[in-house]
């Protein structure tokens, strides 16, 4: 399973709240990699919350004017392209990627 500590708590409730909801998809669906109710869930609601912080970044701060905000919003785009490609039931080397995705947030 996935480690707690990982859950990417910063402070601010409409983003940690997401960022619990978000993994704890996460946490089920590589439990059951074939559960395709579920990462419908999961898909939609990365992309949901992936738009959430961007906005946030974009209009009510400065960091998506920063090397680190640009960096932060990119990977968006990124995990929202990797996760569109894959098919059900996920593989072992997703499911892996998965887990170093989640403890790299």
């Amino acid at each position: 399973g996935i480690n707690a500590e990982y859950m990417g708590l910063l402070g601010h409730e409409g983003i940690d709240k997401q960022h619990m909801d978000l993994f704890a998809l996460l946490g089920f669906q590589l439990e059951n990699p074939g559960n395709e109710e579920n990462w419908k869930n999961f898909c939609t609601y990365l992309t949901k919350h992936n738009n959430y912080e961007d906005d946030l970044f974009t209009n009510y701060s400065k960091y998506s004017q920063t090397a680190d905000g640009k960096q932060h919003m990119a990977t968006h785009v990124g995990i929202i392209a990797n996760v569109n490609s894959w098919t059900l039931p996920l593989d072992e080397e997703t499911i892996e990627w998965l887990k170093q995705w989640y403890q790299r947030r």
